[in-house]
């Protein structure tokens, strides 16, 4: 378990730093399905939510989000991944998209939101564990 604690949305952070997911998508060992599994949370991108929302689960999209506030480290992060999941009305994130790039599983939102519950994870057919 890693927390960019620095990127929390609720201590004052930005709440989509895409550095650390960038650096993720670059390892070798999660480029593919079958590696490890990781998930990571989150990334707004509203525009990004649109796509995922209308192509649907089990669609593949091309994406981009993040760095909308701070982009100091990394810009704007492009995904092109499967949708996983997508969930509607939740209270801060409004509508959340899971779309998984090899073996990682990125949590994007249409608004900035913490994750502190294991619910925030299986409420997006994720396991935590």
């Amino acid at each position: 378990f890693i927390s960019d604690t620095g990127d929390n949305p609720t201590a004052g952070g930005a709440g989509d730093v895409t550095w650390g997911l960038t650096r993720l998508l670059e390892r070798p060992e999660f480029q593919k399905e079958d590696g490890p599994t990781v998930i990571y949370a989150s990334v707004p991108g509203p525009a990004a939510i649109e796509t995922a929302v209308a192509a649907g689960v089990g669609a593949t999209v091309t994406v981009t989000a993040g760095a909308a506030v701070d982009d100091r480290h990394a810009g704007p992060v492009t995904l092109t991944g499967v949708v996983h999941a997508i969930r509607h009305g939740d209270r801060d994130a409004e509508t959340e998209v899971v779309v998984r790039v090899g073996s990682v599983y990125a949590i994007l939102t249409k608004l900035r939101k913490p994750y502190h519950h294991e619910h925030d994870f299986t409420d997006l057919s994720l396991d935590p564990r």
